[in-house]
């Protein structure tokens, strides 16, 4: 379905798998017995001008058979009833357009076609006597056999459909393609193809119109035009306007072609009326060109190019606009009617054609040939042949002629009614006799009508009046009774229980807060002043790092559609939209309001940014606001980072951008956050990139601001027993009393909004104290304040390196564990990591490839195969497949159906201490055990050296668990110094 073939070799490929599988079989079969699916031409199903058309041609031409059956293709119709019901009735309603052109269905029928059915249409509409036959079909001949025993069809069953819906719309379009022998499809039916592969199937305009061009179309050059008009004035949801020129072209003869420069001009013209694209207008042109009683090569010849540019023209919009609202409430009334679907697309149609003429100046040459004096003239034209539609069945003469109705077995409330037109139930009355109130017609009760006026604290009156002369003086009023409301629900309309009143106060109260913090601690700010043009702050005196706190500030408003937002800030669900910034202090007034927040320009060159967006508590509300995250010098203008910066410099100091390795990641409640490991790589490459290429050993763990972020955060989150909160942090580093001493620290909550030390807000989750690091939430502002905080360790970290490395013992451990790695280490690079598939199999099993990170400094080819009629999988340097190992280099080899797993980058070519912290934490360590030990890897050699490999692999594996137990305690003791 998917494949690049075209779609006669789709069809083909199609044929012969329903065939191989039983869903399909080759059957004669004959006319009477064939209907046409419903989605034929794209759910036009058949045009009964074209069929006879097409069918005169054949009877001239003579009947091919061999032709017929190339192209034969038919559904069985529906096993369920109510989609076989469907199936039929939308063939009887294709009938009733053309009742003498088309037969209706028998009842007998056990297929639907989707090739061929123009050709089985008009031979049954011979079988059945509305066309007549021919002298052929009397004589032996094919016609005779066609007509009255059949020929070949491919019948497909109808399960196809129910599991693939949009198979009979793919083999019609591919069996009218233009190497068939059928009618080529018009651009009505392209139209309505492309909206049924979108309404139906599923699918963008773009798939409907490569799905469309499979088939060839003759409208195959401009069907970009066609896909844009169905998009935009197709009807939306469905495409009802496209559905309606379907219909109504099947009315006026032959399916007429428009053409590429009169649709061009349609779908493109820009009427230049603002704020209305005129949709209507443009199908009602389609409309009245489809009826063009004139065409030269099936081309339509009623409107030109010229047309359509007169109206652009029109230097008055008005009658535009007019002809505009029209049509749309003449669409709205059509749908709205109580009549059926014919009339109701035969009265829009009328309506549409005529002000399309009218518009044009050419009402005389279309098929009425009758001018038409204005709009409201068509308006009422429209309304009279609706209403007469509306009173009943349609006569069989025209629209306007009298309705038959059987008064004779009509009950006493019609009858009544219809004598008194202006009563009817639920509408208001009055009565001289009762004064001024008023009554309402409740029905017709025994023979009277009722009448009731209901009181505002007593009972109902109620009034019957025979049938008579009396009730013509019951007048018709436009008021209306007074109700009482019930206190139940006018409760819950009061003051108290309104939510958009609380919403405002709710909404005051936060803004009255807002104002009170801010003038009470951020309103003066002394060591920067304004500047323009253009605007700025410039610092006028050294701030030192975190000093200059600049809160933003101004109306508070509540936003139903934040989408749409494109200004302004958010302080929890408020918008927060700054005064107008001044650009010359000539003009400060009265109503001027100065807010250095809103002076922070942002640029795009990393070394002018000297402020951070966070967020601070200001009462209760958590406020946007910059920070500088170094020292000011006078003389410096504040900035911030742009949009455009901020990405830019993701990518390019981090690569892959933030992905965050999993043993960094905790997930709770829905969310994740970031573990805060400071002696983590990725953690010090991503806070400070440039000291994490420059020093060795590099941790954030000993820096002055993970200490003071950690205690911070571990204090909002703890309370204890019996003490103050506020003494959990005093312990001296010398005095161990302290942690010997034994204290009851109760964890309240484990997500906590925490203020920094630099009174910035950041989420956080901490699920154990005692064996799990705090983690910050992973979205921008929570992140921000955080690395933010962090970035200033950058020069203190360049410096350190990790705790463990004042550790002789440690020192020696380590220098062992990578005494025992570097032993393995070509085994290890290999086997751990990325691998993919290759595309290739081999003695029935996939070919991997190795796949290495993009930083790695030899990227050994690598292949990992299985061994014939063995259990080994063999890493080499290239695939072996007729057992020549000449000038291949094996690598590895491994028994079993282990295959390795996950995405794990390990900087394998650094062997140094600040390599083994890492593999420790992604757990690297244990699977080199597990494949050590369960899969035997060793260097393929001979028997003797392979033995002893074993041997030695060993012995490494049993220490390597010894020394993992002793680095796990060792590593948790040096974290708690």
């Amino acid at each position: 379905m998917e494949s690049d073939d075209g779609v006669n070799v789709k069809i083909t490929k199609l044929t012969k798998i329903f065939l191989d599988s039983g869903l399909a079989r080759h059957e004669v079969v004959s006319p009477s017995l064939v209907l046409c699916h419903p989605s034929n031409r794209g759910g036009s199903m058949l045009n009964g001008h074209d069929v006879v058309q097409k069918g005169e041609v054949l009877m001239k031409q003579g009947v091919r058979q061999d032709l017929l059956e190339a192209s034969s293709v038919a559904f069985c119709l529906s096993k369920q009833e109510e989609k076989r019901k469907s199936q039929v009735n939308a063939n009887k309603l294709l009938a009733s357009h053309h009742p003498d052109l088309l037969a209706p269905p028998s009842g007998a029928e056990r297929y639907l076609s989707v090739g061929s059915s123009h050709s089985t249409a008009y031979m049954r509409a011979m079988l059945s006597g509305i066309l007549p036959e021919t002298h052929l079909s009397k004589k032996d001949g094919p016609l005779k056999t066609c007509l009255h025993t059949g020929w070949r069809w491919l019948i497909i069953e109808d399960l196809v459909e129910e599991e693939f819906p949009s198979m009979p719309l793919l083999l019609a379009s591919g069996l009218n393609s233009t190497n068939s022998v059928q009618v080529s499809q018009s651009e009505i039916e392209v139209l309505m193809t492309i909206g049924r592969y979108v309404s139906l199937h599923g699918m963008s305009v773009q798939q409907a119109k490569d799905k469309c061009l499979e088939a060839e179309p003759t409208c195959k050059d401009y069907i970009d035009v066609l896909a844009h008009f169905a998009a935009r004035y197709g009807g939306g949801e469905g495409f009802p306007l496209l559905e309606f020129l379907g219909a109504f072209g099947k009315v006026y003869g032959a399916s007429r072609v428009l053409g590429s420069v009169f649709m061009k001009a349609v779908t493109y013209c820009d009427f230049k009326v603002e704020g209305n694209l005129l949709p209507c207008l443009r199908v009602a042109l389609l409309a009245a060109q489809i009826t063009s009683p004139k065409a030269v090569d099936k081309v339509a010849q009623l409107l030109f190019k010229s047309d359509i540019e007169k109206l652009k023209n029109f230097k008055n919009k008005g009658p535009l606009v007019e002809a505009e609202n029209l049509l749309k409430g003449c669409w709205d009334t059509v749908q709205a009617a109580n009549v059926d679907a014919k009339q109701r697309m035969q009265a829009y149609g009328r309506c549409s054609v005529r002000v399309a003429l009218f518009l044009c100046q050419k009402e005389k040459e279309g098929r009425e040939g009758q001018e038409m004096g204005s709009l409201a003239e068509i308006s009422k034209a429209f309304g009279m042949e609706l209403l007469g539609m509306s009173s009943g069945p349609a006569s069989s003469s025209t629209d306007s002629a009298p309705v038959v109705e059987n008064m004779l077995t009509a009950s006493f409330t019609d009858v009544v009614l219809k004598q008194h037109k202006h009563l009817h139930v639920g509408g208001s009355f009055v009565h001289k006799d009762h004064g001024t109130k008023i009554f309402v017609m409740v029905g017709v009760e025994d023979d009277k009508v009722v009448f009731q006026h209901q009181s505002l604290l007593g009972e109902p009156m109620r009034v019957q009046v025979p049938a008579s002369a009396e009730l013509g003086n019951w007048k018709k009023t436009k008021r209306v009774q007074p109700v009482v409301l019930d206190a139940v629900k006018a409760s819950g309309y009061t003051v108290s229980a309104s939510r958009m009143q609380a919403e405002a106060f709710e909404l005051g109260q936060a803004q009255l807060e807002l104002y009170r913090e801010f003038i009470a601690k951020h309103d003066d700010k002394k060591d920067i002043s304004f500047v323009t043009p253009p605007s700025g702050l410039l610092v006028t005196a050294p701030i030192r790092k975190g000093a200059l706190s600049l809160v933003a500030f101004g109306q508070l408003t509540i936003v139903k559609e934040p989408s749409k937002v494109k200004d302004g800030v958010w302080v929890g669900t408020y918008l927060l939209q700054g005064p107008k910034v001044v650009s010359d202090f000539e003009k400060l007034d009265d109503k001027s309001l100065l807010v250095p927040f809103w002076y922070v320009r942002a640029t795009n060159e990393k070394e002018l940014v000297n402020m951070t967006f966070v967020h601070k508590e200001l009462g209760s509300l958590k406020v946007p606001s910059y920070l500088n995250r170094r020292d000011l010098a006078p003389g410096e203008l504040l900035y911030c980072a742009s949009d455009s910066l901020i990405a830019k410099i993701k990518t390019r100091d981090h690569g892959l951008g933030l992905v965050i390795p999993s043993d960094l990641v905790l997930e709770h409640e829905g969310k994740k956050y970031l573990k805060l490991v400071g002696s983590h790589y990725w953690l010090c490459k991503l806070v400070c990139p440039e000291a994490y290429k420059r020093t060795k050993n590099i941790t954030l763990a000993n820096t002055a601001a993970m200490k003071e972020l950690l205690e911070a955060v571990l204090a909002g989150f703890l309370t204890k027993e019996n003490e103050e909160q506020e003494e959990l942090f005093e312990k001296k580093p010398g005095d161990k009393k302290g942690m010997k001493r034994k204290r009851s620290i109760l964890l309240t909550t484990n997500v906590k909004s925490i203020t920094l030390p630099d009174d910035t807000i950041a989420e956080f989750c901490l699920e154990n104290h005692q064996t799990s690091c705090p983690a910050v939430l992973i979205e921008n502002s929570s992140l921000e304040a955080v690395l933010g905080y962090l970035q200033g360790a950058c020069e203190e970290c360049s410096g350190a390196t990790r705790a463990y490395s004042k550790t002789g013992k440690f020192k020696k451990k380590c220098c062992i564990l990578i005494d025992m790695l570097m032993a393995c280490r070509t085994e290890c690079r290999i086997i751990h990591g990325p691998w993919r598939h290759s595309g290739r199999s081999l003695n029935n099993c996939p070919v991997l490839c190795k796949s290495w990170h993009e930083d790695d400094p030899d990227p050994t080819p690598a292949w990992l195969f299985r061994l014939r009629g063995s259990p080994w999988w063999v890493v080499a340097s290239s695939v072996v497949e007729e057992d020549d190992w000449s000038g291949v280099e094996v690598l590895a080899s491994i028994e079993g159906d282990f295959l390795p797993q996950g995405r794990v980058y390990v900087p394998w070519d650094k062997w140094e201490a600040e390599a083994i912290l890492p593999v420790w934490s992604q757990g690297l360590c244990q699977a080199i055990v597990e494949i050590f030990q369960g899969f035997s890897t060793v260097a393929w050699a001979n028997e003797a050296s392979y033995l002893g490999q074993i041997q030695r692999l060993e012995a490494r594996v049993q220490l390597l668990k010894d020394e993992k137990t002793q680095l796990e305690l060792l590593v948790e003791q040096l974290f708690l110094d």
